[in-house]
């Protein structure tokens, strides 16, 4: 494994989903990214009173999906849990992309 090759992969497929889903008024609104914690990530993309916090961990191969009502902009999120998926990393990426466009579309 290479760490410095798999956090670059990591930011062009994150980079690929922001621009898709940007076509579609979705904006990306926060990233951390764990390298050493089998390239684990939340990431969190919405629009101005919506938000969808999707967090991969990379271990065990499950996406959690969350969302939040936003009426604060600078307040904190109070986060509801929508469904964990099982899904191999390599479509992780796609899943996102497919769920939080689904999510802000409903």
């Amino acid at each position: 494994m290479d760490l410095a090759q798999d956090s670059i992969r990591h930011l062009k497929m994150l980079l690929d989903i922001a621009q898709e889903l940007a076509n579609e008024g979705v904006a990306l609104c926060g990233h951390k990214y764990h390298a050493l914690s089998f390239g684990s990530f939340s990431v969190e993309f919405g629009r101005s009173h919506y938000r969808v916090l999707c967090e991969w961990d990379g271990k065990e191969s499950i996406l959690s999906l969350s969302y939040s009502n936003v009426t604060n902009k600078a307040g904190p999120r109070q986060w509801i849990h929508d469904a964990n998926i099982s899904v191999p990393a390599k479509d992780v990426y796609a899943e996102i992309a497919s769920n939080v466009l689904s999510m802000v579309q409903s």
